[in-house]
């Protein structure tokens, strides 16, 4: 099934994104989404982004524009069964193809999701019987433990141990494929 997502970018290079050119992706093997163009899920999350890049020497905006893609090209890591599957296909290939994870630093989600990304396509060239989309689009959460929290979310509690609403918790996508990517406008931010 095709969907259609508003996504936020804070960007130096929005003119290249709003002309519908290839932005430098990131190539992140850390602890986030792993390579990729990064947005946020809202303007709010957006422009938190922003008040925190913004400098003299840069001049930083936020493109706005919608990810359309096919629901089962997008690894959700912030939903339970979908991290559940994603964990069952690294056990998959550190079992049929122990050689795939090599060098990787497995405590570094980033890397897990850039070495599966690479190798589901020769898994399937492979393996056609046992075909695993291929994902172009990764969501995660991010904790920004820094981020401002109005009063009515710090009603209360100093120090919240039960679940709680919070808006320090921040969607994140990481789109692998631009050409996903349609409709970049500029919204907010320095002119260029």
């Amino acid at each position: 099934m095709e969907i259609r997502i508003p996504l936020f970018r804070v960007d130096e290079k929005k003119l290249v994104l709003v002309a519908g050119h290839v932005v430098p992706a990131s190539t992140e093997e850390g602890d986030w989404a792993g390579a990729g163009l990064y947005f946020w899920d809202n303007l709010g999350n957006a422009s938190f982004w922003l008040s925190t890049k913004r400098t003299n020497k840069h001049r930083y905006s936020i493109v706005k524009c919608w990810l359309l893609t096919r629901e089962n090209q997008v690894l959700d890591l912030t939903e339970p069964n979908s991290v559940r599957r994603f964990l069952s296909l690294i056990a998959l290939f550190k079992s049929s193809h122990p050689r795939v994870f090599l060098g990787v630093d497995e405590t570094h989600k980033g890397a897990l999701i850039n070495t599966l990304r690479r190798w589901i396509p020769r898994w399937n060239a492979g393996n056609p019987s046992r075909f695993i989309p291929v994902f172009t689009v990764v969501k995660v959460i991010g904790y920004y433990p820094r981020a401002p929290e109005p009063f009515l979310f710090m009603q209360g509690d100093v120090q919240k141990t039960l679940p709680h609403a919070t808006i320090t918790a921040k969607p994140i996508y990481s789109i692998i494929d631009q050409k996903q990517l349609t409709d970049s406008t500029i919204i907010l931010g320095d002119e260029p």
